[in-house]
C-alpha cells in the first residue's frame, strides 16, 4: 500500500552535492518526519513505490547562478539534462527512469534542483548553495501545505524505513 509523501535528499559528502542532506537538517527542524537522505540514488528504486507522491531534492547543473532553484514535475525532459550526472552512484534521472520502466514510480515526483558550484572531495558546501536552504525549505514546506488543502487539510505522517 502506497503512503503519503515522502522526501528524498540525494547527495554526498562533496561540497555542494551535500544539498540534499543538507535540506534534510532544515526540514527536520521544521518537524518533517517523513524525509530520507539518500546517499545512492538507486535506493530510490526500492524505496518510490512505497509512496504516492515523491519529492527529491538534488544539486544539478544547469548552468544558472548558484544556489538557484528549479522546480521540476516528472517527466520534465529538464531532469535528464540537469540530473544526468551523480557523485552517488546512479543520476536522479537514470533512478526515474528506471522506476518508470519497472512500473515502481509513485503517482507524482517533484524535484527540486540546487544549482551548484563545485562538488569537490573533501569540501564543504559554497555560501551560494547554503544561501538557498531557507527558500528550498519554503519551497518544499509551500508544496506540502498545497497537498494539504487539495486533500482536505490532511497529509499522511507514515514512519520510513
Amino acid at each position: 500500500m502506497k503512503q503519503g509523501t515522502w522526501i528524498f535528499g540525494l547527495g554526498s559528502p562533496h561540497g555542494d552535492d551535500q544539498i540534499g542532506w543538507l535540506a534534510a537538517t532544515r526540514l527536520h527542524a521544521e518537524c518533517l518526519p517523513n524525509f530520507i537522505p539518500v546517499s545512492d540514488s538507486s535506493r530510490l528504486l526500492d524505496l518510490l513505490p512505497r509512496c504516492r507522491k515523491a519529492i527529491l531534492i538534488d544539486a544539478c547543473v544547469a548552468g544558472k547562478p548558484a544556489g538557484s532553484i528549479t522546480r521540476m514535475v516528472w517527466p520534465d525532459p529538464r531532469i535528464e539534462v540537469q540530473h544526468s550526472h551523480s557523485t552517488h552512484g546512479m543520476s536522479a534521472a537514470a533512478a526515474l527512469q528506471m522506476a518508470e520502466k519497472l512500473g515502481r514510480l509513485p503517482e507524482t515526483v517533484v524535484l527540486f534542483g540546487v544549482e551548484i558550484v563545485q562538488s569537490l572531495p573533501g569540501s564543504t558546501a559554497s555560501p551560494e548553495v547554503r544561501g538557498a536552504i531557507p527558500e528550498l525549505a519554503a519551497g518544499i514546506l509551500e508544496e506540502l501545505r498545497c497537498e494539504r488543502v487539495l486533500a482536505s487539510g490532511r497529509v499522511m505522517e507514515t514512519p520510513l524505513p
